[in-house]
């Protein structure tokens, strides 16, 4: 993975427990049960996942800063923009998608990206 998205991941692992992500996860209005992965390192990354795909990045920054003040320096310079464009290759890179699903994914992907510049 990248380096912005392994940060803002690691800090997620590093400063919350499963049941402060539960926290996370109900005040960003996401579904913590319909989220893939039983144990916090995959519960965060598929967070992460779906708020890219919903472009909502700054959301999720602003909480963590909120929730951690002290610890937030070290996600304070990710850009949402650049973090954006990160997940969109990093999606991009599954093998796992079928051709014809590949390419309905890039044109969503493309038009996400174009929202958030």
């Amino acid at each position: 993975m990248n380096g912005e998205i392994t940060k803002l991941h690691q800090f997620i692992v590093d400063y919350f427990n499963l049941q402060e992500l539960k926290t996370l996860c109900f005040n960003l209005r996401v579904n913590y049960d319909t989220l893939p992965g039983e144990e916090l390192v995959a519960k965060s990354r598929e967070l992460i996942i779906t708020l890219g795909r919903q472009g909502r990045f700054e959301d999720l920054l602003a909480l963590l800063h909120k929730e951690r003040p002290a610890k937030s320096m070290q996600i304070e310079l990710i850009e949402t923009s650049d973090l954006a464009k990160v997940l969109y290759e990093e999606l991009l890179s599954f093998s796992y998608h079928l051709p014809s699903e590949r390419e309905s994914f890039e044109v969503y992907a493309e038009k996400f990206i174009n929202q958030i510049e």
